[in-house]
Parts: C-alpha cells; sequence; structure tokens
C-alpha cells in the first residue's frame, strides 16, 4: 500500500478568529448607521417631544392672592408647544410644568 502525502489542510471546526468576525463586521454596520442618524437626532428628538403625553410648558404670567405669609395663586399661564394654556393650581406654580396635551383627559 503506498502512503498519502498531504500538500495542504484545513483544520475542521470554528476558533476565535472565525467567530469574531461576524461580530466585528456588525458593531461596524452598527458604527456606520448611528454616524448617519447623528445629523438627525435632533430633530428626531423634537418630534418625540410632540409624542410624549405629558410635554413642558414654561410659566408665561400668574396672578395670586396673599394669605399671610404664603401666595395662593389664582390663575398660571403656561406657553408650550400646542399654544397657551392655563392651569389653576393653588399653592404651586412652578415655573415648568408637565401638563397634558389638550383633548386627553
Amino acid at each position: 500500500m503506498k502512503r498519502a502525502i498531504v500538500t495542504d489542510y484545513r483544520r475542521s471546526g470554528l476558533s476565535l478568529k472565525t467567530i469574531g468576525k461576524p461580530i466585528v463586521c456588525i458593531l461596524k454596520l452598527l458604527g456606520f448607521l448611528l454616524q448617519g442618524l447623528l445629523p438627525a437626532l435632533p430633530l428626531m428628538a423634537l418630534i418625540a417631544v410632540f409624542l410624549l403625553p405629558q410635554t413642558p410648558h414654561l410659566r408665561v404670567s400668574y396672578t395670586y392672592r396673599k394669605a399671610g405669609i404664603e401666595r395662593i395663586y389664582l390663575d398660571c399661564r403656561y406657553l408650550g408647544i400646542h399654544g397657551f394654556c392655563n392651569n389653576v393650581s393653588g399653592h404651586d406654580c412652578p415655573l415648568i410644568a408637565l401638563i397634558k396635551k389638550r383633548g386627553q383627559s
């Protein structure tokens, strides 16, 4: 019987080098996608604010009555992304308030 001479061989099975290559490719692809979306992040943040159930509103004006040392707020007027709204809050009239959209209960 003749003996075979091996000229080239490949190791069978998976090694760490072959497992790591797809992961590196996926991470590079995610990096390119994020890099492409980076200029659009401010616009996406602005759109997200419109989708929130409660949006931030800035206090524009208020009226109050003094009762001894403390103030009792009669009317607080806020301006937000959906326009002006009035909020009667009693003892508290914060500078920035989270107010529900019109038409929601």
